[in-house]
């Protein structure tokens, strides 16, 4: 699960499939997607491994295109 803030400073989670690359966290979504007009905004984020409700990573996303 990929978790970032709604401008509201709520938390919003979505299922992603992501891969570890070098130490790092990545996926793929659409451009135009929320997660990326939310990390935009701010990239503050958290990653949930395995389920919805953790164990909990959090961290600065960065998107790369």
């Amino acid at each position: 699960w990929f978790g970032s803030y709604k401008k509201s400073g709520e938390l919003k989670k979505v299922p992603v499939w992501l891969v570890v690359n070098n130490g790092r966290i990545e996926f793929t979504t659409q451009t135009a997607s929320y997660k990326v007009k939310r990390v935009r905004r701010n990239p503050r984020v958290i990653c949930f491994i395995g389920s919805e409700e953790g164990p909990a990573i959090r961290g600065t996303a960065e998107i790369v295109t």
